[in-house]
C-alpha cells in the first residue's frame, strides 16, 4: 500500500503537474460549490423543524378574493382558534399570535434613570402559546406565565439586554417590570418568564411576549377581520385534508353570515371566494407567500434552481474530470501494455484505475470541505441562520460526500479502465492509441454536454441580473428619493408634534414633514377596511394607509382628482382612494360621494360614513411580487413613523439636526432613522443575494468548463502535430491551420447552444413566476449567451491553436 501511494503521488503530483493541478482545482471548485449549495438548501429546509410536534402543527391562513382582487393573508379571524377546538374534534389545541410593527420598551431604574429601545418583535400571544410551541422556559411557570393581563415573557437575550448579564445569572430578572408604550403612554408589565432565544430558522421571531388577555379585541366574534396568526395542533391520527374540508363548514356558518353573501369555497373558481387552508408549519418558509408574513420567506423555486445549478456544476466537473483523466491515462497505454504482458491481471488493471481515480477525488473532497467550513457563513444574507448550521451533525452530509466521491471517482476512472482492459496489448503499444473514432466521439459528447450546461447558466445569470435591475429601477409611482423615515413607535409623537413639525420645517433643507402608520417597504400590516356603497349589503376589502397632514406631499404621490387633506376642512371622516379601489367599488365620479366602512370592535358593529375627497395614482406600497391592490388613505395624527422630505445634499447635517430636535422634544423615545429608498430596496434583499449566488456559481461552472476545454485543446493539438506540420510543408497558411483546429470547437458549441436554449427558457420562465412584475425573456439574451459561450471557447483554445499553427514544421514532423 505504501509503495502504491508513493507511485500515485509521484505520477500525479510530480510527473504530470499541470494536468494534475487543472484536475484538482476544477474538482475542488465543483465540490465546494456543491457543498455550499447543499448547506443553503439544508438550512432552508431546517425552518420550523425544531418543534417536537412540527409534523402535526399547522398555520391556518385565509385565501380570499373579492371583486376580482386577491386579499389572501397569513392571518385569520380572531374567533377562529376557539372555533377550531370547539367544532373540529381533530384539532387538539389552537393558539394565536399578533405582532406589533414597532413598540417602544423602557426599563426604569431605581435612581430614576431609564433605558429604552424600539423593539420590532414584540408579540401578543394567547396564554396557551407554550402548549403549542414547545420553547424551553428557562425561568418561570410555563402554565401560568401568560395568564395575567399584565404578564410578559422575555427571551434570554432580551433579559440580558435590559437588565445585564450579572442580574440575569443571579436570577434577579424575574418579577421585574418593563414598560411598553401602547396608545401613547407607557404601561407596566411584569416579567413572569424567561424563554430560550428562538432559533433563527423559524418563520417568526419574538423578543418579548405579552398576554392577549390584555387586548379586548382578542375576544371579538368578528369574522371579517383577519387579524391573528392562528395555529392548530392536530391529533396524532388526524387527516389534514379532512380537517381542511371542515374549515369550509366554518366559512359557511360564520363568514358568509357576517358578509351577507355566499362565498365560493374553491379558489379555482372565477367567483369571489373565502377559504381557510392548513399550512404545515415546516412548509411556510419555502412555499408561503401571503400578505402579512411574519418574516421574509424563502422560495421553493430558488431551492429548485439552486439544486439545478449544483447538479450542473457537478456534471461539468465530472465530465471535465472524465475527459482529463481519460486523456492523461491514455498516455500510459504503453506502460499498461507492458504490465499486462508481464502478467498483471485485467481485474488488477481495472480496479487500479478506479482506486486511483477515487483516491484523487477524495483528496479534492478534503480540500473542498476545508474551504466550505471557512466560507458557508457568508451565505447568511440569503439564508438566515446558516452561520450556525452544523452540517457535520447531519447524516445526510456524510451520504452526500460519499456519493460525490464515489460518483466522481468511478465516473472518471471507468472509461479508461474499461478501454485499457478490453484493448489488445499490440494496440496499446501504438502511439496512436486514444485517437480512435469511438474515443473522439465520447470526448465530443462530454464537451457538448459541458457547454449545454454553461450556456444555460449564462442565460440564467443574465435573466436574474435583468430582473433585479428591473425591480430596482421600476418606477413605484412615487418619489422615494431623499425621504427620511424615523421610527416613532405607536403614538410616540402624540405630544408637541405641531411644534416639533414647525421646528423641522424651519430648517432650509427639509421641505415636507408628516407621520404614517406604514410606509412603502413595510408590506401590509393594517386592519382592512370593509367598504360598501350606500344601499348595498356586500363589502369590498380595501387596504388602509394612515397619515397625518402632508402625507401625500411628503411621499410624492400624484393626485389625479380632488384634493389632499387640509386643515381648513373637517377631514376626520374623509378618505382618499387609489385608482384600483375606485374600479373595485364601481365608482364613476368618486370625488364628493360617500361610502360606508363596517367596523366591528369588541363584538359591536359600527358603520362609518366616509366622504371621498380625492383619488391618487396607483403606487406600489408593497413589493413587485404583488399586484397593486385597492387601498385608501385616511387622516390620522399619530403613527409608527415620522416621514420627512429633504433636499439633495447636506444630508449628514440635516439628519444631525433632526436627531437633536427629536432628543430634545421626545427624550424617552429612542431615535432611529433610515432612507425610504433603502427601506424599499430591503424588499429585494434576498433577490440581490440570489443574484450574487447565481453569478458566483455560474462563474465557477464556466471556469471549470474552460479549464477542461483548454486541457482538451492541448491534447487535440498534440494529437495533430504531425498533420499540421505536413499541411504547412504543403503550403497551408496560419489562418487555415487555425480554422482547421477551431472548427470542431465551433461545431460543438453550436450544437450545445441549440440544446441549451429551450432548457434555459423553461428554467427562467419558472423562476420569473415569483414576480407579478417582471422582465421579458427577450431573444437577444439567448443570442448574447451563445456569442459569449463561443467567444470564451475560442479565446480559450486559440492560444494553443496559434502555438501549433506558428510552430516550425520541421519540429512538428519530429514530434512523437
Amino acid at each position: 500500500m505504501k509503495r502504491y501511494l508513493i507511485s500515485f503521488i509521484r505520477r500525479h503530483f510530480f510527473k504530470n503537474k499541470i494536468s494534475t493541478a487543472i484536475n484538482l482545482f476544477s474538482l475542488v471548485l465543483a465540490f465546494t460549490s456543491c457543498l455550499l449549495i447543499y448547506s443553503y438548501i439544508l438550512n432552508e429546509f431546517k425552518y420550523d423543524t425544531s418543534f417536537a410536534q412540527h409534523d402535526r402543527l399547522y398555520r391556518v391562513a385565509s385565501k380570499v378574493r373579492m371583486g376580482g382582487v386577491d386579499f389572501s393573508s397569513a392571518m385569520a379571524a380572531p374567533p377562529l382558534a376557539k372555533t377550531l377546538v370547539r367544532e373540529i374534534p381533530e384539532v387538539q389545541k389552537a393558539t394565536r399570535l399578533w405582532q406589533w410593527p414597532i413598540l417602544s420598551v423602557k426599563k426604569e431604574n431605581v435612581n430614576g434613570e431609564s433605558i429604552s429601545y424600539n423593539e420590532q418583535l414584540v408579540t401578543e400571544a394567547d396564554s396557551n402559546f407554550f402548549d403549542v410551541f414547545d420553547f424551553k422556559l428557562l425561568q418561570g411557570d410555563i402554565q401560568t406565565c401568560l395568564k395575567n393581563p399584565n404578564a410578559i415573557v422575555v427571551t434570554e437575550e432580551t433579559a440580558i439586554k435590559y437588565f445585564g448579564a450579572e442580574a440575569y445569572s443571579k436570577g434577579e430578572v424575574m418579577g421585574q417590570n418593563l414598560h411598553l408604550k401602547i396608545f401613547g403612554r407607557y404601561r407596566p408589565y411584569q416579567i413572569m418568564g424567561i424563554c430560550e432565544n428562538p432559533p433563527k430558522q423559524l418563520h417568526f421571531g419574538f423578543s418579548l411576549l405579552f398576554s392577549s388577555n390584555a387586548d379586548p379585541d382578542s375576544n371579538t366574534d368578528h369574522w371579517l377581520n383577519n387579524t391573528y396568526y392562528t395555529y392548530a395542533l392536530l391529533a396524532p391520527a388526524a387527516n389534514a385534508s379532512a380537517v381542511e374540508e371542515k374549515l369550509g363548514t366554518i366559512v359557511k356558518k360564520h363568514v358568509n353570515q357576517g358578509y351577507g353573501k355566499q362565498f365560493a369555497l374553491n379558489d379555482e373558481t372565477a367567483a369571489d371566494y373565502w377559504k381557510f387552508i392548513l399550512q404545515p408549519i415546516t412548509s411556510i418558509h419555502l412555499t408561503s407567500d401571503f400578505e402579512r408574513e411574519l418574516k421574509a420567506n424563502g422560495s421553493i423555486r430558488n431551492i429548485k434552481i439552486s439544486g439545478g445549478i449544483a447538479l450542473m456544476i457537478l456534471l461539468i466537473a465530472i465530465l471535465n474530470y472524465m475527459n482529463l483523466f481519460m486523456v492523461g491515462n491514455f498516455r500510459r497505454a504503453k506502460e499498461i501494455a507492458v504490465r499486462k504482458i508481464s502478467g498483471m491481471k485485467k481485474s488488477t488493471v481495472f480496479w487500479g484505475f478506479i482506486s486511483e481515480s477515487v483516491l484523487f477525488v477524495s483528496i479534492a473532497m478534503l480540500l473542498a470541505l476545508c474551504i466550505t467550513f471557512l466560507s458557508y457563513g457568508f451565505l447568511e444574507p440569503i439564508s438566515t441562520g446558516i452561520r450556525d448550521l452544523a452540517i457535520l451533525q447531519e447524516p445526510l452530509t456524510y451520504l452526500l460526500i460519499l456519493m460525490l466521491v464515489l460518483l466522481s471517482g468511478v465516473a472518471g476512472g471507468i472509461y479508461p479502465a474499461l478501454k485499457m482492459v478490453e484493448v489488445k496489448n499490440i494496440t496499446l503499444l501504438k502511439s496512436a492509441f486514444g485517437e480512435s473514432k469511438g474515443g473522439n466521439t465520447f470526448r465530443q459528447v462530454l464537451v457538448i454536454s459541458q457547454f449545454v450546461i454553461a450556456i444555460t447558466l449564462i442565460v440564467s445569470s443574465i435573466v436574474v441580473s435583468r430582473q433585479l435591475n428591473f425591480l430596482m429601477n421600476k418606477n413605484p409611482g412615487f418619489d422615494k428619493e431623499h425621504v427620511v423615515v424615523c421610527d416613532a413607535p405607536v403614538f410616540a409623537l402624540r405630544q408637541n408634534f405641531e411644534n416639533f413639525k414647525t421646528r423641522l420645517l424651519n430648517h432650509p433643507d427639509i421641505t415636507a414633514v408628516s407621520t404614517a402608520n406604514t410606509v412603502p417597504g413595510d408590506g401590509d400590516f393594517n386592519f382592512p377596511l370593509y367598504l360598501k356603497k350606500e344601499g348595498e349589503t356586500s363589502h369590498q376589502v380595501v387596504i388602509p394607509y394612515e397619515g397625518s397632514y402632508d402625507f401625500i406631499a411628503t411621499l410624492g404621490l400624484e393626485i389625479l382628482d380632488g384634493r389632499d387633506f387640509a386643515k381648513n376642512y373637517d377631514d376626520q371622516n374623509s378618505i382618499i382612494l387609489n385608482e384600483t379601489a375606485v374600479r373595485a367599488l364601481g365608482l364613476n365620479d368618486p370625488v364628493g360621494t360617500f361610502i360606508y366602512n363596517s367596523e366591528v370592535r369588541a363584538n359591536t358593529e359600527e358603520l362609518t360614513r366616509l366622504k371621498i375627497v380625492g383619488v391618487v395614482k396607483d403606487i406600489h406600497f408593497e413589493s413587485y411580487h404583488k399586484q397593486i391592490r385597492p387601498f385608501a388613505i385616511q387622516l390620522r395624527n399619530f403613527h409608527n413613523y415620522l416621514v420627512l422630505r429633504t433636499t439633495p445634499g447636506n444630508l449628514a447635517k440635516t439628519l444631525a439636526f433632526v436627531e437633536e430636535s427629536w432628543n430634545e422634544t421626545y427624550p424617552d423615545a429612542p431615535f432611529k432613522s433610515t432612507f425610504l429608498d433603502k427601506k424599499f430596496e430591503m424588499l429585494y434583499q434576498k433577490e440581490a443575494g440570489m443574484k450574487l449566488f447565481f453569478l458566483l456559481f455560474t462563474g465557477m461552472a464556466i471556469f471549470i468548463a474552460l479549464i477542461g476545454l483548454f486541457a482538451l485543446s492541448v491534447f487535440i493539438t498534440n494529437q495533430r502535430t504531425k498533420e499540421i506540420g505536413i499541411r504547412k510543408v504543403n503550403g497551408a497558411k496560419v489562418v487555415e491551420v487555425l480554422a482547421l483546429l477551431n472548427k470542431d470547437f465551433i461545431k460543438w458549441v453550436s450544437i450545445a447552444y441549440v440544446i441549451s436554449c429551450p432548457l434555459a427558457w423553461y428554467a427562467m420562465d419558472y423562476w420569473l413566476g415569483n414576480f407579478a412584475y417582471k422582465t421579458s425573456l427577450s431573444w437577444w439574451i439567448f443570442a448574447l449567451a451563445g456569442v459569449l459561450a463561443l467567444g470564451i471557447a475560442l479565446l480559450t483554445v486559440s492560444f494553443q491553436s496559434w502555438k501549433a499553427a506558428t510552430r516550425n514544421p520541421v519540429e512538428a514532423l519530429r514530434y512523437e
